[in-house]
């Protein structure tokens, strides 16, 4: 099956978490099945923040270091990919390599089958936003 990833980013909102199970159920969970298990309620239409730069920091330090990275929201696509997109963008500025963002969206886009995993304008201007702040 491969290997088990060693780190979690759940992006649910408290409501979401308690609507499947509660906060501290999935809290339990991670913890029991990932060596860092974080939890960032992010909205599904995210803006730039210190937390979350410090949040993008923090996931490529560990993509860099060898760890293997879940990333999940609600339904996997919208702010899941959001996230992994500007995971990608920064791993590639660190290595000193520049990527078309609109590129990267169609490369993540296909590689889950879908047009588009950007739900709404808010999530690609945020993308592009991040892209720019890294540059």
């Amino acid at each position: 099956m491969g290997e088990s990833f060693s780190s979690c980013l759940c992006l649910l909102t408290d409501k979401e978490m308690n609507s499947f199970h509660s906060k501290e159920a999935y809290l339990d969970i991670g913890n029991k099945y990932f060596g860092q298990y974080t939890s960032f309620a992010l909205s599904s239409k995210p803006r730039i923040s210190k937390d979350i730069l410090s949040l993008l920091e923090m996931m490529a330090k560990a993509v860099e270091s060898g760890q293997r990275l879940l990333i999940h929201c609600n339904a996997g696509v919208g702010r899941a990919c959001t996230m992994a997109i500007c995971l990608l963008l920064m791993l590639n500025r660190n290595r000193g390599m520049a990527v078309d963002v609109d590129v990267l969206i169609k490369q993540v886009s296909e590689s889950r089958g879908l047009n588009s995993v950007i739900e709404n304008i808010e999530q690609k201007e945020f993308i592009k936003t991040f892209s720019e702040s890294i540059s």
